[in-house]
């Protein structure tokens, strides 16, 4: 009878205690499958996506140039308040970076040593090679090195470091070998083996194709000996440099330079530069080199107070009001590159009526897009220059982010005047009924040949005269005009800009009656 109850007890702590053993294996088995990540293609529902990281947009940084008035009209008051006030503003705003004006830019290049932006420039070139030479963007840095070097070689008068130079060509070289390009690449390095004839390369670095067209240069520069250099100069005392190194003043005899191509910079104390790419022959063959520096036709590198010739000519292009994107291209592609400004903005300010206008430009670097920004009205006291400045800065920095393609402009005329139009009574009768006859005047436009000569017949359309309409709202920044007349055959500008089809315009209380009474010619 006790045997029996224990085999019952026993029996039933066998069964609790599997059963414990099961849940345990049960939760953790649970445990798990919550700590595994979800199967590929799968998630939990109770998941969402990370938020995406905001995109913050890069401020365009804008070089603006000096507001200047169309043609020079205008008082230096005017222009110099839009401006000052333009660039405190755009400041202020914070939506654009504004950049020092020119003059700062190259007044902090001398201050630093460097004596031309264009050897600043192709100083940021060489070190943008370099980046994309490790990269493995073997076409781009074999782009950036080229324009580094051609840089440097047509301002050889302003170069200070050589190292620089030497290194662009050694490079160039290494970007040329993995383009394929083997002649151009074993011409820059038996170049650089002259400059450099004491150098070492670095197998890590050059291939060893390149390390043997080097070390072959270095062979032949030893076994040809140095040449004989006889400088001399018209007015003697100038200085001589020979790949940057200071040889002494002219009359100068130099017998220790290597066999091969090497820099010649000669200076006098004028300003007057000579330069040249010279060849040495070596095996202490003399050569004469007689430079006149009052005819050499290179000038030396300009203070930062003298301002270059492009952007000098930048100017007096834009003042003339004629904006044209194609003309203007290459002197501002030069400014950009500099000044390193990826924006150029300027505005144009322009007498019209009892108001001034002021019209706004953006120029992009990258893609040469020229776009126009609203143009703003200020009063002859300028009592509103604070609010029209507000305006017209906001509108540029929004228009400087996005560089709209409906504010695009190839070529506008900025403060044209109106193109007056020539009219001819054109006297018609006709009956009336009972009443007899009847004669009016219509007024007829006329659109000069581009000859000069007089075909008005079969230039003119006979108009019915209309009423004039009511003028715009004075709020308005555009002239304001009345409508006198329309037709086909005429061309006209408001405000600087043509935009299509023909309306006869006058800007007086009186309607036009003779030829000389039409104050516009508009077509849109």
């Amino acid at each position: 009878m006790v045997q029996g109850r224990q085999s019952s007890l026993w029996k039933a702590g066998r069964y609790i205690f599997g059963c414990c053993v099961t849940l345990c294996v049960f939760g953790l088995s649970v445990a798990h499958a919550q700590d595994e990540p979800p199967a590929a293609g799968e998630q939990a529902e109770e998941q969402q996506e990370p938020a995406a990281a905001p995109v913050v947009q890069k401020r365009p940084e804008l070089l603006i140039l000096p507001t200047e008035s169309v043609n020079g009209k205008l008082t230096r008051l005017v222009p110099e308040r839009i401006d000052e006030s333009m660039r405190v503003r755009l400041k202020d705003d914070g939506k654009v970076v504004v950049m020092p004006s020119f003059v700062e830019i190259r007044k902090k290049l001398a201050g630093q040593g460097v004596s031309s932006a264009v050897i600043y420039e192709a100083e940021q070139l060489y070190t943008s090679g370099i980046g994309l030479l490790t990269a493995g963007n073997n076409e781009q840095a074999m782009g950036a090195f080229q324009r580094s070097l051609e840089l440097q070689e047509q301002n050889l008068a302003d170069v200070t470091n050589y190292n620089i130079l030497t290194d662009t060509i050694s490079n160039l070289a290494l970007a040329y070998h993995l383009m394929g390009y083997d002649v151009d690449s074993r011409k820059k390095m038996q170049q650089f083996a002259h400059i450099r004839p004491e150098a070492t390369l670095s197998p890590d670095k050059f291939p060893k194709e390149l390390i043997e067209v080097f070390e072959s240069e270095q062979k032949k520069i030893k076994k040809a000996g140095p040449g004989k250099l006889v400088i001399s100069t018209e007015t003697p005392g100038a200085q001589v440099f020979i790949d940057g190194k200071d040889r002494g003043v002219t009359p100068v005899t130099l017998d220790d330079v290597g066999f091969g191509y090497h820099y010649l910079v000669i200076k006098d104390g004028k300003g007057n530069v000579h330069t040249e790419q010279l060849r040495v022959r070596g095996k202490k063959k003399e050569q004469q080199v007689n430079a006149n520096l009052s005819s050499a036709g290179n000038v030396a590198a300009t203070s930062g107070d003298e301002m270059p010739v492009y952007y000098t000519d930048l100017l007096a292009s834009i003042k003339t009001g004629e904006i044209n994107s194609v003309e203007l291209q290459p002197y501002l592609a030069e400014l950009s590159k500099q000044s390193g400004a990826p924006y150029i903005a300027w505005v144009l300010v322009y007498k019209t009526g009892t108001n001034y206008m002021a019209a706004p430009f953006i120029w992009r670097a990258k893609d040469n897009m020229l776009v126009m920004v609203e143009e703003r009205k200020f009063n002859m006291e300028m009592t509103d220059l604070v609010l029209g400045v507000n305006k017209m800065a906001k509108s540029m920095a929004v228009i400087a982010q996005d560089m709209p393609e409906d504010n695009k402009v190839t070529s506008v005329t900025v403060g044209a005047a109106p193109v007056v139009v020539a009219t001819n009574p054109v006297t018609t009768t006709g009956t009336t009924g009972t009443t007899g006859t009847t004669t009016t005047t219509s007024p007829v436009i006329v659109t000069p040949p581009s000859d000069g000569t007089d075909t008005t017949g079969d230039q003119t359309q006979t108009l019915k005269p209309l009423d004039p309409i009511e003028e715009e709202d004075p709020k308005d920044s555009k002239r304001r005009w009345k409508y006198v007349g329309i037709g086909a055959a005429a061309v006209a500008v408001v405000g600087g800009l043509v935009v299509g089809g023909v309306m006869l315009a006058s800007d007086d209380d009186e309607q036009p009656t003779t030829n000389t009474d039409f104050s516009a010619e508009v077509s849109w």
